[in-house]
């Protein structure tokens, strides 16, 4: 009775820790393609640098690779809403803040993001 209790246990811990590998190999890889971005939309002038990740829980992938490259200007998950144009707007940001101060922009976009956009208020 003790042995398969503890098999059980052993199991449902082997189960957790390659659920976890594979969510930090997924975040790695993410991380090397914002790094790659970072590099293409400093090398040119105003330029911006687009990472459209995809697969499962890619927006809980996508926040935790743009937290750990540190290079990210903006990341779009479909958990969270936001305003293309106006005021507060995403292109607002991009064009008239990010792009005027440091001259680019890194953009990581998880699967889905388009989800996340407003509606337009009709008048």
């Amino acid at each position: 009775f003790f042995f398969s209790s503890r098999r059980r246990h052993t199991r449902s811990s082997l189960v957790s820790w390659a659920r976890r590998c594979v969510q930090e190999t997924a975040v790695e890889a993410a991380v090397k393609a914002i790094d790659s971005g970072n590099v293409e939309a400093n090398c040119a002038e105003n330029g911006i640098g687009l990472i459209k990740l995809m697969g499962r829980d890619v927006g809980h992938i996508a926040m935790h690779a743009s937290l750990a490259s540190r290079d990210v200007n903006v990341c779009l998950v479909p958990e969270f809403k936001f305003d293309l144009d106006g005021e507060k707007g995403l292109l607002k940001y991009i064009f008239e803040e990010r792009l005027k101060k440091k001259g680019h922009c890194v953009i990581a976009v998880a699967e889905g993001a388009a989800l996340g956009v407003r509606d337009r208020k009709t008048t």
